[in-house]
């Protein structure tokens, strides 16, 4: 495997069903692709035969951008909501608070539509702006909020008019 941080050849191998037993000719690259892209890191697999008996998968993983803070626990998240890993995993990322309505499970999208709306919302802000959250609020999607590095509360509300609101900002 190659270029994994978080995803492990074991990680590749198990849920692609590889084993040494397998006919490298009779292989599918394909499938072996897809199953791997449903690693919860996994963003792009592709797949190559070497022969006499190498499979080398190429991988670019998924970059952590937030932190789900709930009651039930911390969930690392990409930006589009995919939960990478159960508790933290990067540097310095903002949090977002929210409750989701279920337990986030590795490789599955947050459905809570709250914390769907704040990812939205952080999402449609300037990079020089997303710089500046340490914190996205989403008690409800219609009341959602930043608080700054300089501590400074941004009361955003809902998802409507995101640029608007961001030039704003």
């Amino acid at each position: 495997i190659v270029g994994a941080r978080h995803a492990t050849a074991a990680d590749v191998a198990k849920a692609a069903r590889l084993s040494s037993a397998d006919n490298l000719l009779l292989l599918s690259t394909g499938d072996v692709a897809t199953m791997t892209e449903g690693l919860p890191w996994v963003r792009t697999a592709r797949v190559e035969r070497r022969l006499p008996g190498t499979v080398k998968v190429s991988v670019t993983e998924r970059r952590p951008a937030m932190i789900l803070v709930s009651e039930a626990g911390h969930w690392t998240l990409d930006a589009r909501g995919r939960v990478l890993t159960e508790g933290r995993a990067g540097g310095a990322l903002p949090e977002l608070r929210a409750e989701p309505d279920a337990t986030p499970n590795p490789g599955e999208r947050v459905a809570d539509r709250s914390a769907r709306g704040a990812l939205r919302a952080y999402g449609s802000l300037g990079r020089g702006a997303r710089g500046r959250v340490e914190v996205v609020l989403a008690p409800t999607p219609e009341r959602i909020g930043f608080r700054l590095e300089t501590g400074t509360l941004v009361r955003w509300g809902s998802t409507e008019r995101p640029e608007s609101k961001g030039a704003v900002l």
